[in-house]
């Protein structure tokens, strides 16, 4: 998503809930965590990296889905980026080819 809402909610309640899960501080490094996702959750994952960068320090994004949808228009995070000044962190991009071979017997 574009909005913030869901930033907020890892944010203010998932890390928190996670950390009390598990009994322990997640790192405060922005270097060592990152965020990722697969699809439009890539997109939103890379949006969040780039808009907290000072949580997150990079984001993973799988067949990342930077499309036009009803919740928001996510090709616009691309031009954003190129819109505003560098930040520091770090995103990996993988797609894998669209094409898929079918054997038969």
């Amino acid at each position: 998503s574009l909005c913030d809402s869901y930033a907020q909610m890892l944010l203010t309640k998932v890390i928190p809930n996670v950390e009390k899960e598990i009994g322990r501080k997640l790192t405060s490094d922005p270097k060592k965590k990152f965020i990722g996702g697969f699809s439009s959750s890539a997109a939103c994952a890379v949006n969040i990296a780039y808009n907290h960068p000072d949580v997150f320090g990079g984001a993973i994004s799988h067949c990342g889905g930077f499309v036009c949808l009803e919740s928001g228009n996510l090709h616009e995070i691309p031009l954003k980026f190129r819109m505003t000044p560098r930040k520091d962190i770090k995103i990996f991009m993988y797609k894998k080819n669209d094409k898929i071979e079918i054997k038969s017997k």
